[in-house]
């Protein structure tokens, strides 16, 4: 399958980190809000020579995996790979738990404490007395039964690096969770025991295994059994019938009569004109696995009601997937992916999404995107399911369509290559941490149109001129890096600017935002989409 590739890859999602040189106080990027609307992309494509309304496909996503990797998590196959690398790579199921929450043990919370060694060693004791599945068996199939943080270490405190000390670079995101929308399929590998007292089914933490975020930690109060009859409506969207598979594109959906929203790329059944979505079972049933003490509750597929402001219509807020990627489609896409609400909510309320660690609970916007999350929630919806870690979504991008690259090089000449190559649909590289969506390139008269301010500064800080093309990407950093020198030494020195949001960017030649064409980049241009007439061409 296409997603065995992947497996060993994934399992470990974060391990790793840098640590780059950086002045004691970071300081601080814009982001400029005339480039950041629906009206602002397509007045940015048409000087491209596009019509942002042109609903006609032009691209097709190189990879159609969508439901494949959806239902990866209850196809017998698919998770006895996944357990044979963990088994080949670490020597057990349980090794393996152990060796993803190491992860934590030089790690701090969200205020400022770090993890001690009897706290670490208490959860790992929890591991090693853990009970593990260790072949596949379909009753250890479950569901999310709401939005649910699976994290690499047991414990609902958040957990990062030092951040009064270390540089938090777009790699040192991958040590934070992973959130799972609701009703998303997952195979269940153990659990620990609940604390005395409590619950399993409640209060236990299960270890669970999805295909694009690998093995992790859940709260078992999040999930629950399926059975035949989730199954097989489940298992219906790959062919078309009656049951069709729909999934959110925003945030302003309101469930069953109250302001609850569900999370974008929220899988959800679309059956006889009725939503379903998984839930406990009413009487909130529980069941343990035979022999493996196991216990979850059962889940059953409810008809939910589901609202959306008169103004807008369903296909502003849930979508029958894939959707053709036409210009219209993806531009709109790409605002949901950037923005909290769809585009007829007014600028002054529609922010940007703050960057977050992963997505789990902490910041300002708990549902924010990092530099992984964002490429896979904007690309997703077109039929292609990408991987958590955004080095290997670079990787599958580059398979799919590898479009140029250049060596490190000089900063006009790094330059002039982004200029040339940044078109819509092309996605850019500097790096395995970083991973930006392509707008085009505008005259600095249309820049100075949109925001002024952005003009302003690409004349005066950004080392340009009035005759440049300014390329646009959008990406989600937690930083930009550049070079300065420090007053007091005159010695070049690393300086990050933490702009924190997903947004639409400018690159300039100097100054931070010429992050992604320093001299010492190697740059890769790609996509994981396919032209339909290059296509046409070929048949």
């Amino acid at each position: 399958m296409a997603i065995k590739q992947w497996v060993s890859s994934l399992i470990l999602t974060g391990l790793t980190a840098s640590v780059c040189a950086y002045f004691p106080a970071d300081k601080q990027g814009k982001v400029y809000k005339g480039l950041q609307h629906l009206s602002a992309f397509q007045e940015i494509v048409k000087e491209q020579g596009i019509n942002p309304d042109d609903k006609q496909p032009v691209w097709q996503v190189g990879e159609q995996n969508l439901t494949e990797w959806l239902l990866a998590p209850w196809e017998e196959q698919t998770v006895n790979e996944a357990i044979a690398v963990f088994n080949k790579d670490y020597g057990s199921l349980k090794a393996t738990a152990i060796k993803v929450a190491s992860v934590a043990k030089e790690l701090f919370d969200a205020s400022g404490h770090q993890l001690t060694e009897d706290e670490f060693n208490e959860r790992q004791d929890a591991i090693n007395q853990a009970v593990f599945i260790e072949k596949y068996q379909p009753d250890a199939r479950a569901i999310i039964t709401e939005d649910a943080d699976a994290f690499f270490f047991p414990t609902n405190v958040f957990c990062t690096k030092n951040l009064a000390e270390a540089a938090n670079t777009a790699s040192d995101q991958k040590n934070s969770s992973t959130l799972i929308p609701w009703g998303s399929p997952v195979y269940v590998l153990g659990q620990l025991a609940a604390p005395a007292g409590l619950d399993p089914e409640n209060d236990a933490w299960s270890i669970i295994w999805r295909p694009e975020c690998g093995l992790k930690f859940i709260k078992s109060g999040c999930l629950a059994w399926t059975d035949d009859q989730i199954i097989n409506e489940f298992t219906r969207i790959r062919q078309p019938t009656d049951t069709h598979f729909r999934m959110s594109g925003t945030t302003q959906i309101r469930l069953n009569r109250r302001s609850q929203k569900l999370a974008q790329g929220t899988p959800v059944l679309w059956k006889y004109d009725n939503y379903l979505l998984p839930q406990r079972t009413a009487d909130e049933s529980v069941k343990s696995i035979p022999n493996k003490s196991i216990t979850l509750y059962c889940a059953e597929l409810s008809k939910t009601e589901l609202k959306i402001d008169k103004q807008s219509d369903w296909e502003d807020h849930l979508f029958f997937v894939p959707i053709e990627a036409s210009y219209k489609n993806y531009l709109t896409q790409l605002h949901n992916t950037l923005k909290h609400f769809p585009p007829y909510v007014p600028l002054s309320d529609n922010e940007n999404h703050y960057f977050a660690w992963g997505e789990g609970l902490v910041g300002p916007d708990y549902r924010g995107r990092d530099v992984s999350t964002f490429i896979l929630k904007l690309v997703q919806p077109f039929g292609l399911w990408l991987p958590r870690c955004s080095g290997d979504q670079i990787k599958k991008g580059c398979n799919i369509r590898k479009i140029a690259d250049m060596p490190a090089d000089s900063v006009d000449d790094h330059f002039e290559f982004v200029v040339k190559h940044c078109q819509l649909g092309n996605f850019m590289t500097a790096g395995s941490g970083s991973n930006a969506a392509c707008l085009g390139c505008v005259s600095m008269a249309t820049l100075a149109t949109l925001d002024s301010e952005a003009a302003d500064d690409a004349k005066a800080i950004g080392g340009l001129t009035d005759n440049d093309k300014v390329p646009l990407l959008a990406f989600s950093p937690v930083g930009l890096r550049t070079i300065e020198k420090n007053e007091e030494s005159k010695e070049d020195k690393s300086v990050w600017y933490i702009t924190g949001k997903t947004a639409i960017y400018p690159v300039f030649k100097t100054g931070y935002l010429n992050s992604f064409v320093m001299k010492d980049r190697n740059l890769t241009f790609f996509s994981y989409f396919q032209p339909l007439q290059e296509q046409a061409a070929a048949n």
